[in-house]
C-alpha cells in the first residue's frame, strides 16, 4: 500500500481543524472512515503524526512537518489542475509569434493588442526575423504563428492575408522627385535603390525590366529603420509599402508609385498540424480581423487617394 492523495487530504483537513468531526464534515465523510484513514497513514510512514486525547487533537513535530510539506504540494497540484484547464479552454498557455520587420508597419500590433486582452493570462514570446527565417521557424514547428509578406507557398503552413498595402517611393526630402505627387516606374531609371532584399525586390526589380531598365541596387540592409536612415542620408531611394508611412523618420519623404501591378501582402501564418487551442484562437482572431478590416489608417488612405488621382 501507497500513500495516496485520499491519505493527504484527510489528514490535511484535521490538521486543519484540530477535530476530527469537523474534519469529517468538511471532507462529506463519516468520522470513523476518517479517523482509519489517518490511521493507515501514520501506518503508512512510521511516525505518529497526531496526538490524540479525548478533549483535543494536536499536531505532532512530524505531523507539523508534514502539513507543511504536503499543503505546499497539494496547493502546486491545485495550481497545476487549473492552469491545465485554462490552457484547454485557451485562456492561457504561451504563444510564440515571428514577425518579419514589415509586418510592424500593418496591422500586426492591433492584433497583438487585441490578443492580450481577450487573453490576460496568455504569455506572448515575439521573435524578430527575416522572412525567410520566419518561415522556416514555422516550417519546423519551433514558433507558433508568424507575419510575413505574401505569398505563402509551403504548403505545410496555412496563412491569411491580412491587407494589402500599395507601394510609395521613399526619397530624400530634397530629392528631385519630391516635387511630383506621383512616381512611376520610368521615372525611377536612373536612381539607385536601397532595398531590404527578399521577394518584394525580387519582384519590383521583374517590374522595373519590363519598364525597360536595370535597377541599380545600391545598398541591401536588414530591415526597414536602417532603409529609412539611408535613404535620409541620401544613400538611395527605396520601394515600401505604404505603412512605412507610420514610421517614417525627418529628411524623408513618400510618394505613391502608380500604374503597377506591385503591392504588399502581409500574411499571418501557423503549420497546418499545430491544433494546440492558443494557436487556434489566435488564428481564429485573425480570421476576424481579416474579414472586419475594411478601414485603413488614415495616411494610407490619403496615400492611396493620391496614386488613384
Amino acid at each position: 500500500m501507497v500513500i495516496e492523495i485520499r491519505h493527504v487530504r484527510a489528514f490535511l483537513a484535521v490538521a486543519s481543524e484540530l477535530h476530527f468531526g469537523r474534519a469529517a464534515n468538511q471532507l462529506n465523510i463519516a468520522q470513523p472512515a476518517l479517523s482509519r484513514t489517518i490511521q493507515n497513514l501514520e501506518a503508512l510512514l512510521g511516525v505518529q503524526l497526531l496526538e490524540r486525547s479525548t478533549r483535543s487533537v494536536q499536531l505532532t513535530p512530524a505531523g507539523q512537518l508534514f502539513r507543511d510539506q504536503f499543503g505546499k504540494l497539494m496547493r502546486q497540484m491545485q495550481d497545476a489542475v487549473q492552469a491545465t484547464q485554462r490552457m484547454g479552454r485557451g485562456e492561457t498557455g504561451l504563444l510564440s509569434v515571428a514577425y518579419a520587420d514589415a509586418a510592424l508597419c500593418g496591422p500586426m500590433p492591433e492584433l497583438i493588442r487585441r490578443f492580450r486582452r481577450e487573453n490576460p493570462s496568455a504569455k506572448l514570446e515575439l521573435v524578430q526575423g527575416s522572412p525567410e527565417t520566419v518561415l522556416q521557424l514555422l516550417a519546423d514547428r519551433r514558433i507558433d504563428c508568424g507575419f510575413v509578406p505574401g505569398p505563402v507557398r509551403d504548403v505545410r503552413l496555412d496563412a491569411r492575408c491580412l491587407h494589402s498595402d500599395p507601394p510609395v517611393v521613399v526619397m530624400p526630402v530634397s530629392h528631385r522627385l519630391s516635387l511630383k505627387t506621383k512616381v512611376t516606374l520610368p521615372d525611377l531609371a536612373r536612381e539607385r535603390f536601397v532595398t531590404c532584399g527578399g521577394s518584394a525586390w525580387e519582384s519590383l526589380r521583374r517590374l522595373c525590366l519590363k519598364a525597360g531598365f536595370l535597377p541599380n541596387l545600391h545598398q541591401e540592409v536588414p530591415h526597414l529603420d536602417a532603409l529609412l536612415a539611408f535613404v535620409a542620408a541620401e544613400a538611395g531611394i527605396g520601394v515600401c509599402p505604404a505603412g512605412v508611412s507610420t514610421s517614417a523618420r525627418s529628411g524623408v519623404v513618400l510618394r505613391p508609385l502608380v500604374d503597377t501591378p506591385l503591392s504588399f501582402d502581409l500574411h499571418c501564418a501557423w503549420h497546418r498540424e499545430n491544433t494546440s487551442r492558443i494557436v487556434t484562437d489566435f488564428a481564429a482572431l485573425v480570421a476576424r480581423f481579416a474579414a472586419g478590416s475594411g478601414s485603413e489608417p488614415v495616411a494610407l488612405r490619403s496615400l492611396r487617394a493620391g496614386a488613384a488621382s
